[in-house]
C-alpha cells in the first residue's frame, strides 16, 4: 500500500492563505447575516428582457439622482455654517469660509460640492 505525503506549505503560501481568509471572512459574515451580497449579485447580474427600452430606465435614473442629492446634501449640511457674521481673521463671512473649508480641506469636498451642484 502506497503512502502519500503532503508537502508542508511554504511561508509565502501560508501568508497568502491567511490574507485570503482575512479578506473573505468579513464578506462571508455580512452575507450570512444580511444576504446583501446575494441581493447585489442578483441585481447586478440578472438578465435584462429583450423588450426593454430606454424610457423604462428613467425611474431608476431619477432615483439615483435623488439619492446622490440626499447623500451629498447631508454631507454638506454637516460642515456648512449658515452665518453672515464676519470672521475677524479672514474678513470673510463665516458662510463663505465654511464653503472654502469644505472645498479645500474636507477630503473630496470639491467632488461632493460638484456632485450636489450638478445632480
Amino acid at each position: 500500500m502506497a503512502t502519500t505525503y503532503r508537502r508542508k506549505p511554504t511561508k509565502a503560501e501560508l501568508r497568502r492563505q491567511k490574507m485570503e481568509e482575512l479578506i473573505v471572512f468579513p464578506i462571508d459574515w455580512l452575507e450570512e447575516r444580511s444576504g446583501l451580497i446575494g441581493g447585489l449579485r442578483y441585481f447586478l447580474f440578472r438578465n435584462v428582457p429583450a423588450d426593454v427600452n430606454w424610457m423604462q430606465t428613467l425611474g431608476s435614473a431619477a432615483l439615483t439622482a435623488f439619492l446622490v442629492q440626499a447623500i451629498t446634501g447631508v454631507i454638506l449640511a454637516m460642515y456648512y455654517v449658515p452665518s453672515a457674521a464676519i470672521d475677524p481673521h479672514t474678513g470673510n463671512p463665516q458662510a463663505y469660509d465654511s464653503i472654502l473649508n469644505i472645498t479645500d480641506h474636507l477630503t473630496m469636498g470639491w467632488l461632493v460640492r460638484g456632485m450636489h451642484k450638478w445632480g
